[in-house]
């Protein structure tokens, strides 16, 4: 089961958003929406935050 939190509300196109997913084993990713630079109908890019005991993982998104 993953456990979602909602860390901030973002608009209604989820830019802004933070959210945070919870493993049943205890396992967290964070998951940030950034704007797009440019007008689209697509909402943002998500960028996700993996955090373990040694190691730091950011998935920065893709931006063209």
């Amino acid at each position: 089961m993953l456990e979602t939190e909602f860390l901030k509300h973002g608009d209604d196109s989820g830019n802004g958003t933070l959210l945070k997913f919870t493993s049943s084993n205890g396992a967290v990713v964070k998951a940030i929406g950034v704007p797009q630079a440019w007008d689209t109908p697509l909402g943002p890019t998500w960028c996700y935050v993996i955090e373990g005991d040694d190691l730091t993982i950011v998935d920065p998104g893709l931006t063209v």
